[in-house]
């Protein structure tokens, strides 16, 4: 389950693991049918995966929105996991500097289990231009970091 805290107006969090990936083919979408863009307001945005159950996880790929041939990377985004099995408060996995024209940011770290993972994009760190939106086209959750060796 996926669970953001706000879209803007005509977005859903539908295409954050609807597996679409490809710039070419959301190019030809409706852009709110192949991204999530948060409502527009200067506050921390986040999005929350909830498994259901307890979860092997070692790494995590965020997919940057894309607009009028450019990716829309934050500035800043933290992945987190909860505190305490009582879900208050969040701890602090890693957090990454993107870049300005990034297609994706990857987490990769030694295996946890959780029910729940954040990303954290803090005030004003979304994309270069227009801080106040966190803007994602997929989220990508791994048991075990990638192989990056080419096949």
């Amino acid at each position: 389950r996926v669970i953001v805290d706000s879209s803007f107006e005509g977005y859903n969090a539908t295409p954050l693991t609807d597996g679409e990936i490809d710039v070419k083919r959301i190019a030809g979408m409706r852009y709110n049918a192949g991204n999530w863009v948060s409502a527009e307001t200067p506050g921390e945005h986040w999005i929350e995966l909830d498994f259901g159950a307890p979860t092997r996880v070692a790494a995590l790929y965020l997919y940057w929105g894309f607009d009028r041939d450019r990716f829309m990377p934050s500035r800043l985004v933290t992945l987190e996991t909860p505190a305490d099995n009582q879900g208050e408060g969040w701890n602090t996995i890693s957090s990454l500097e993107p870049g300005s024209d990034y297609d994706r940011t990857a987490f990769e770290f030694a295996p946890i289990t959780t029910t729940r993972l954040r990303i954290l994009q803090p005030m004003r760190g979304g994309p270069t231009g227009r801080p106040f939106v966190m803007w994602v086209r997929e989220v990508k959750v791994f048991s075990q970091a990638p192989d990056h060796a080419t096949p």
